[in-house]
């Protein structure tokens, strides 16, 4: 009888230590996931029947080197910093950096490079404003802004309220103005590399969340990608906060097709 009670008790302090290496176990294997999961700050993977090589990281969109930029602005193509553009946007860094606020440098400047890609009257509208450019271009239209050291496309990608500035898109215009800059990418880069910043979740207001704007500009890329190659890289760029909302791990295994 003492034994028994003796065997039985061993057998529970056993038990009872083996449930706890097995819940430390298990927390430990969750924590070193997450650690993997954090410590992931970039991808590289193929996607797609055309094997679109993909590269998505942490970086400054303005320091890619032998890469072409997407710089996402508004339907006009405003120079207008501060006054209408937000300085800490892509468009209003794109303004700083390029033309140090000089608005009528930046202002000749785009409107050269829109008189090169030849855009139809028809697709432009010619608008009343009280400050900024009158010429209204369709949404997913492009053209390319070249200096010395760097390439630029510029995409047309919100559509503007006239009478607030206020700059706002759908989704749908969102998916337009994505397939717009593929097809300008093809058209304008020769197939080098393209970079683009996580478009769709800032100013453009959208109410996309970074991980849905991610898949709305790699689903877009990938099956224009298949219909035709247009780049031999596609590299887009994420800064620090984006990670906290974005599993790349999970992602590139979603996406991936062969590495």
């Amino acid at each position: 009888m003492a034994f028994a009670a003796f065997h039985d008790g061993l057998r529970l302090q056993i038990d009872r230590h083996f449930c706890i290496i097995a819940a430390l176990a298990a927390f430990i294997a969750v924590l070193a996931g997450l650690a993997r999961i954090l410590a992931t700050t970039e991808i590289n993977f193929k996607a797609g029947r055309g094997g679109l090589q993909i590269h998505i990281g942490i970086g400054d969109i303005f320091k890619q080197p032998n890469s072409v930029a997407a710089i996402p602005m508004n339907d006009f193509f405003d120079a207008e910093l501060e006054t209408i553009i937000a300085p800490d946007t892509v468009h209003g860094i794109f303004l700083d950096k390029m033309f140090r606020g000089d608005r009528d440098a930046a202002r000749s400047t785009i409107d050269l490079a829109l008189q090169n890609q030849s855009i139809s009257a028809t697709e432009q509208e010619t608008v009343a404003r009280k400050i900024g450019a009158t010429k209204r271009f369709p949404i997913g239209a492009t053209c390319l802004l070249s200096t010395d050291r760097s390439k630029f496309i510029l995409l047309s990608l919100s559509k503007t309220d006239a009478a607030t500035n206020q700059v706002s898109t759908s989704i749908p215009d969102f998916v337009t103005a994505l397939s717009g800059l593929w097809k300008g990418a093809r058209s304008l880069a020769s197939h080098q590399e393209i970079s683009v910043p996580l478009m769709g979740t800032g100013t453009s207001r959208t109410q996309l969340e970074y991980e849905d704007a991610l898949d709305f500009i790699l689903l877009t890329a990938i099956r224009e990608h298949n219909r035709e190659p247009f780049t031999r890289r596609l590299n887009i760029v994420l800064r620090p906060e984006h990670l906290s909302r974005i599993d790349l791990v999970s992602l590139k295994r979603r996406y991936k097709h062969d590495v």
